[in-house]
């Protein structure tokens, strides 16, 4: 994660601001991974929200 972000958490100069910039970088891909596991186990289609095994309406 801080290398994929180097150049925006090099870009502050404050520790205190990077550390909350990382902090955040990694709950939004914490919530991303969340979402994809979520989707993956149940089968959802991200057309339609419904499951791949369903017709879609």
């Amino acid at each position: 994660m801080r290398l994929g972000f180097r150049r925006e958490l090099d870009a502050l100069d404050d520790p205190a601001g990077r550390q909350s910039l990382f902090d955040e970088y990694v709950e939004a891909a914490y919530q991303s991974g969340k979402a994809l596991n979520s989707a993956t186990a149940f089968e959802i289609d991200a057309h339609s929200g419904a499951p791949r095994h369903m017709p879609y309406h």
